[in-house]
């Protein structure tokens, strides 16, 4: 990539950090989607926040922390017990 295609990134990404609240998403699931179903979702995701908070999809940001079923409970019971 040469230079001026670099700065030009660059200048683009800092305009969108300027111009745009940044939302940072911190999804945590259970283990066991595929690729793709992660695509899909962080795809629907962006262009929701994109849309209610009307910021550019460049500027939506998106954490997927996977963990295993024996690390989540609810009501008392772990998830891997269901």
């Amino acid at each position: 990539m040469s230079k001026l295609n670099t700065t030009k990134i660059t200048l683009k990404f800092e305009k969108i950090l300027e111009e745009s609240i940044m939302p940072i998403v911190q999804m945590e699931i259970l283990k066991g989607r595929t690729v793709e179903q992660k695509r899909e979702m962080v795809k629907e995701v962006t262009a929701a926040i994109s849309k209610t908070l009307d910021c550019p999809p460049e500027a939506v940001s998106i954490i997927i922390r996977e963990m295993e079923k024996e690390d989540y409970a609810v009501a008392g019971k772990l998830y891997l017990d269901k």
